[in-house]
């Protein structure tokens, strides 16, 4: 779990030993609101706004540092939801 010994470098989290929990229990909350978000608007919305959203919010978060944290074993918990 996440702890206080811990840095922030252009966004991305790091524990003292290098570890990506930090970032990732901190990214999943807000994945999953987006992808609450994009669930309520599926019916009120057309496939282009969809797009729209899901690239704005949950593209924009996902991609920023996954080339780091994505290979991680705690990663592995984000992409198998």
């Amino acid at each position: 779990m996440p702890g206080t010994n811990t840095v922030k470098f252009l966004g991305l989290e790091l524990d003292i030993n290098i570890n990506w929990n930090n970032h990732v229990y901190k990214s999943l909350p807000e994945i999953s609101s987006v992808y609450y978000f994009v669930r309520v608007m599926y019916p009120y919305s057309n496939t282009t706004t969809l797009k729209i959203i899901y690239f704005a919010y949950f593209h924009a978060v996902m991609r920023y540092g996954v080339i780091f944290w994505g290979s991680s074993v705690e990663g592995k918990s984000v992409f198998q939801q």
